[in-house]
């Protein structure tokens, strides 16, 4: 992996909770276009970049509603969705059950 490689995931990883994380912002911070990073992107990681943030979101979600007693609300703050019912259909879309399903799912 290119070094340029390893800082664009790298910055994905650490920033994917920025509700204004995006390819253009991305692109621009790194100098390139938003089609050769998103082409980029897709080689590194073997999914696209929205998907990639969303999984990861999602992954933080998860540990949140097994861990903690936060509000789909909160946690949908915390994990860099900008309302709670965008979080909630990310969640359905990627796991096929509700944030609240899942927590109820965890919890018994």
């Amino acid at each position: 992996m290119r070094e340029k490689d390893a800082e664009i995931l790298n910055y994905v990883n650490t920033h994917f909770n920025d509700p204004n994380i995006n390819i253009m912002q991305l692109a621009l911070m790194f100098e390139m276009s938003t089609s050769y990073l998103s082409k980029t992107f897709k080689k590194i990681a073997g999914v696209g970049l929205l998907d990639y943030i969303h999984s990861l979101r999602i992954q933080r979600a998860k540990v949140l509603l097994e861990t903690t007693d936060k509000t789909i609300k909160a946690i949908s703050e915390e994990t860099g969705y900008t309302n709670s019912l965008t979080m909630i259909r990310a969640f359905k879309r990627y796991e096929g059950i509700t944030p609240s399903e899942y927590k109820n799912l965890a919890s018994s």
